[in-house]
């Protein structure tokens, strides 16, 4: 990469490349006058130069051009302020702006989930209104991020959990920028990492939402449903039932897997047909999202009205069973697989580190059986727990 430097009141890029052989180590300066004093216009220029450099450099790899090409990249270059007399460049800066755009598209053709590409749009656009649009990226330092922070914390008034969101978006982003050689050097990006509540419900919880007196039966056997399986919302909509001699599966498609990893779930009967009933109500309702978000919302007035922590939601269906599950079968690898997490490290973070027995007894009592006694390391209990899958129960 092109370099500043100051000569006699001048700026100028400063490109190295090495000559001869190469256990020699010898290098050859090329500089380019920046025809300017200024220090904002020469950083500019010498992203200019920096851009036509990278763009020799890789012909010469792709062997289309030479050393010397670059060597002689002043006489092979028409660059626009050396006729502007000192004005800034006539040439156009890709801004920050417009990387973000390119981010965005590129996460499109990677076929990103529409909720996770909204939710970097989001951080993005709140970035840029922070450091200004026109900025450019490869300026982002240290103080943008702080003024970031500050500008999320007090500006928009939001949680230490939902600024760790937006950071950590913004920290995507700069990664791919710096892969891609638009940025040098990555800022420090610090996480509050707030301590929150357990997600999961605990089995009071669970056994409190499934008794609850429902408008519609459909509501407590769906809850259920989820309970046993740990689908994501709108996995039990989109996915597929087949039958062999195996069992009932319900089909996970690519498309609607969060990992982009179709899957599996074996169910038993009752299980099937709550997701044949869920699945022809949505059908005769238009296949909307309004009516999948639905069941979310039926979830949360139940919860307000049995006085369940209002920070967990239908999601916390799927923590239960994760929960549950990592306690029971004690293989961290086989609930990654039945939750169809991206990454077994998503499932230790979320379910396995900061165990603690004290709290698991606490909150699910009836899995005593599966925790090793302190003393003599035998399991205690003898009972199943209610709400576990039935997949589960022949499994263990």
């Amino acid at each position: 990469m092109a370099t500043l430097v100051k000569k006699r009141k001048l700026y100028y890029s400063k490109i190295q490349m090495r000559v001869g052989e190469h256990s020699l180590n010898k290098k050859k300066a090329i500089l380019v006058k920046l025809n300017t004093d200024r220090y904002a216009f020469a950083k500019k220029r010498n992203i200019i130069v920096t851009h036509r450099e990278q763009a020799i450099r890789l012909e010469i790899r792709k062997g289309y051009a030479t050393k010397s090409d670059l060597l002689n990249i002043n006489e092979s270059t028409d660059w626009s302020w050396v006729k502007a007399n000192g004005s800034d460049t006539t040439e156009r800066l890709i801004t920050i702006k417009d990387y973000a755009d390119k981010f965005i598209k590129y996460k499109k053709i990677k076929q990103m989930r529409d909720a996770t590409i909204d939710s970097y749009r989001y951080a993005l656009n709140k970035f840029i209104k922070s450091v200004g649009s026109n900025y450019l990226v490869s300026d982002i330092n240290q103080e943008n991020i702080d003024k970031f922070v500050e500008d999320l914390e007090y500006s928009y008034k939001l949680s230490l959990s939902s600024v760790d969101s937006n950071l950590k978006s913004i920290s995507v982003f700069l990664t791919w920028c710096s892969v891609r050689g638009y940025v040098d050097t990555l800022p420090i990006i610090e996480l509050n990492r707030p301590i929150l509540d357990d997600k999961w419900l605990t089995e009071e919880e669970y056994n409190m939402m499934l008794d609850y007196e429902y408008t519609d039966d459909r509501f407590p056997k769906m809850f259920k449903l989820y309970g046993e399986t740990g689908m994501r919302l709108s996995e039990g909509f989109y996915g597929v039932l087949t039958e062999d001699d195996n069992g009932i599966w319900l089909a996970i498609p690519n498309e609607a897997s969060k990992s982009k990893k179709g899957r599996t779930i074996q169910l038993n009967e009752e299980q099937a047909d709550t997701i044949r009933l869920i699945q022809s109500l949505w059908l005769e309702g238009g296949q909307t999202n309004d009516h999948i978000k639905y069941y979310s919302k039926q979830f949360k007035r139940a919860r307000n009205v049995l006085g369940i922590d209002s920070h967990k939601s239908f999601h916390s269906l799927r923590h239960y069973f994760g929960k549950t599950q990592v306690t029971i079968s004690g293989n961290i690898y086989l609930v990654s697989g039945l939750m169809g997490h991206s990454s077994v490290k998503v499932t230790e973070d979320n379910y396995v580190k900061g165990f603690d027995r004290k709290s698991t007894l606490r909150d699910f009592p009836s899995l005593r059986r599966y925790l090793i006694d302190a003393k003599n390391g035998r399991k205690e209990g003898e009972y199943t727990p209610k709400g576990i899958p039935q997949q589960q129960q022949l499994r263990n």
